[in-house]
């Protein structure tokens, strides 16, 4: 049995310390399932992916250069309970913009 790391980048910037490089080199090599969300970084709350703060196409870049595996599970979560129909399917839409911008396929 063994435990891989569970990568939420979205947490480190609530905390406000983004993941450095360093951070980021450190994980990479054993993800294989990420936590997707966004935050609204000026009033610190949950928003659809996209809708936020975090640079998700050039966090995604940096932690995909670093992945030694063919396929990374994304796991989106929305925490905008008020609105999360519309808050999920915003991030689906976010999710495939952002990969088609990086150049990454979603399955």
């Amino acid at each position: 049995m063994k435990l891989q790391p569970l990568v939420d980048i979205a947490n480190s910037y609530a905390m406000g310390a983004p993941p450095t490089d360093a951070d980021i080199a450190a994980l990479a090599p054993f993800v294989d399932m990420i936590h997707l969300k966004d935050r609204d970084l000026v009033n610190n709350r949950p928003v659809a992916l996209g809708d936020g703060g975090i640079p998700w196409a050039a966090e995604l870049k940096r932690l995909l250069s670093g992945v030694e595996v063919p396929e990374v599970i994304a796991s989106i979560e929305t925490h905008c309970p008020d609105d999360a129909r519309n808050a999920t399917a915003r991030s689906v839409a976010a999710l495939r913009r952002i990969a088609d911008e990086i150049g990454v396929e979603v399955v």
